[in-house]
């Protein structure tokens, strides 16, 4: 009985501690529309740094004293519009 009822409790704060961490990653988290994507043809590397240098360009531009951790684009490429960035 009391072994079920342990088991029960790590679960639940296994569970606030996951909520925990998620939502202080939403908090921290930043979504920019409208940034230009390079060409397709470029490789993988290359278009990576060009969007963490277009970030960087907007932080410093808006004098944000951070460095982002990930910078990535969300959804799938699209040639009429630029994919949201996070």
């Amino acid at each position: 009985m009391l072994q079920v009822l342990l088991s029960k409790q790590q679960e639940r704060i296994k569970k606030e501690v996951a909520d925990y961490i998620d939502a202080e990653k939403r908090g921290r988290s930043l979504v920019i529309s409208g940034i230009d994507e390079p060409s397709a043809s470029l490789p993988l590397k290359n278009r990576q740094a060009d969007l963490e240098e277009k970030i960087c360009n907007i932080l410093d531009a808006l004098d944000v004293d951070c460095a982002p951790t990930e910078v990535y684009r969300l959804g799938k490429r699209d040639e009429r519009r630029p994919r949201l960035v996070k």
